[in-house]
């Protein structure tokens, strides 16, 4: 599993966003589901672009389709 190098954003609640020692991004929920995004993912530049306004949002969203499908 790739580590993290650096925090984009989190909020209050856990949710975070975060670049990867992979060159990936990870959106997920401190204690919960993570979701890594390497670089060439349709969903990666929208990742980088999160912060603590929107990070949550995006976080149900990728539940909502990857663990619920």
């Amino acid at each position: 599993m790739a580590k993290t190098t650096s925090i984009l954003c989190e909020n209050t609640d856990g949710y975070f966003a975060a670049f990867l020692d992979n060159g990936g991004v990870r959106v997920g929920s401190r204690g919960n589901e993570c979701f890594d995004f390497p670089a060439n993912h349709p969903e990666f530049k929208r990742c980088t672009n999160l912060t603590i306004h929107n990070v949550e949002a995006a976080y149900d969203e990728f539940f909502g389709a990857y663990c619920c499908a």
